[in-house]
């Protein structure tokens, strides 16, 4: 658990496994207002999904992380963006490419 700026807690699981630095981040809304989805792009050509849930009756946000793919050579992942209203998500490493991935199947 982590505790955030306002004083609540935050609880992130799944990137224990890895070990990397964070080398990009994207955050979108989710299905509701409580909920954001985010792709974390890694140091060792790692792609996370973390899915983040806000209970305000508790004050904590719990985050869980998945992997999504590994890429760009097992190089570093610049950027990472999900493409709104499509299945896919974008990203560019430090191997100069830019990559399309289908999240279906």
């Amino acid at each position: 658990d982590v505790a955030d700026a306002a004083g609540g807690s935050a609880c992130l699981t799944g990137l224990h496994h890895s070990k990397f630095s964070i080398k990009s981040l994207s955050i979108a809304p989710g299905a509701s207002s409580s909920l954001l989805k985010c792709l974390v792009g890694t140091s060792s050509s790692e792609v996370f999904e973390v899915s983040t849930t806000l209970k305000k009756e508790a004050d904590t946000l719990k985050a869980e992380a998945s992997l999504v793919c590994t890429g760009h050579a097992g190089r570093e992942v610049w950027g990472a963006c999900a493409v709104p209203g499509q299945d896919c998500f974008v990203t560019l490493g430090d191997d100069g490419a830019v990559r399309v991935w289908d999240c279906e199947g």
